[in-house]
């Protein structure tokens, strides 16, 4: 069940015991193949069998990040409801904070990865954490594989279905449009030693300093990740249209158990009615600076947060409106009568 109430000190004493968590799970490699066959108005032919670059399964993970020292109250808040609500199961949870982050880089070694990360660590205040965070992001799932779910990411229904195919990287949120140029990483899954995560911490690293300079959304964000999986399907011999330009490519592959599927990646398009609504997005809009949480109940009082997660998940309740969190957190009588 969701806490009634959240203090600072639970906050420390959660964290302590949900950092832990980590668990290796054994990895069996299996044989993998991803059968695709559509056709294309461009007279091109995704071939109907390719073999995905990691057949590895999904170790039973769900990884959260929250940098900052400290990180906004509210923003643990909704971490620990939804760590409690995986947790319930059967997922063992990782929340990864500053000294995690910073470990995991060391351990790694790459000096390259080491250097963009020295970068991030002097950025804009802005948007520093946020670039951070996606940074670390690929690098986490590379070493570890499982889910990795931002703050503002509510699993009314659960996140089973995001292991139920063993060796695919999963992207369960939908783009408002094939124009916005973005792979939206707000929730993903993956096995470890994905080539794919690889790729992405590459070529965040090509930027050099200019992974502080450039816009969030081409820095680390998700047009950065749209560009270095448009760069992964053309390793892979996928010929199609690039994300990164803007161009709709779900025109070309194929639609399987309500995912359109390409090797060994799985997407949902922009407007696309299926049953995966189990991931929704109440959009903190943290980084951007046209959005202001400071007459926000939840942001002042984070205690707030689970009767909200609670309410909104109600069936009758839950949507994908923009910035849910900004609009209903905290200001909702049925979320009163439920603290």
């Amino acid at each position: 069940m969701a806490r009634s109430s959240i203090s600072p000190f639970q906050f420390k004493g959660k964290m302590g015991l949900l950092t832990r968590h980590t668990v290796l799970v054994g990895l069996i490699c299996i044989p993998f193949f991803v059968f695709l066959g559509a056709e294309v108005s461009s007279m091109r032919t995704i071939p109907r069998l390719l073999k995905g670059s990691n057949p590895s399964k999904i170790p039973r993970i769900v990884h959260f990040i929250t940098l900052g020292d400290p990180p906004p109250e509210y923003m643990l808040a909704m971490v620990i409801t939804t760590a409690d609500r995986v947790e319930r199961e059967g997922f063992e949870v990782k929340i990864w904070r500053d000294e995690d982050a910073e470990n995991l880089v060391q351990r790694h070694r790459d000096p390259s990865v080491i250097q963009a990360w020295e970068y991030l660590k002097v950025g804009p205040e802005g948007t520093k954490y946020h670039r951070m965070a996606s940074f670390i992001r690929p690098l986490i799932l590379f070493t570890s594989g499982g889910l990795l779910l931002d703050a503002d990411v509510v699993p009314c229904e659960g996140v089973e279905f995001m292991f139920d195919d063993p060796g695919m990287v999963s992207f369960p949120f939908k783009n408002p449009s094939c124009a916005d140029e973005e792979v939206n990483v707000g929730a993903v899954s993956s096995p470890p030693g994905h080539r794919l995560m690889e790729m992405v911490l590459d070529y965040f690293v090509s930027l050099g300093p200019d992974i502080n300079t450039l816009h969030y959304l081409n820095a680390t964000g998700p047009v950065a990740f749209a560009t270095a999986t448009d760069n992964y399907l053309k390793e892979m011999g996928v010929d199609m249209p690039p994300i990164h330009e803007g161009f709709c490519f779900f025109d070309e592959i194929e639609k399987i158990d309500n995912w359109y599927k390409v090797v060994d990646l799985r997407f949902r398009p922009p407007s696309e009615t299926s049953k995966i609504d189990q991931l929704y997005n109440v959009m903190f809009g943290s980084w951007r600076n046209d959005i202001s949480t400071i007459d926000n109940d939840c942001v002042k009082d984070p205690t707030l947060v689970p009767g909200f997660v609670e309410w909104f998940c109600k069936p009758d309740i839950r949507s994908e409106e923009t910035y849910a969190f900004h609009h209903h957190c905290g200001a909702n009588s049925h979320m009163s009568e439920m603290q």
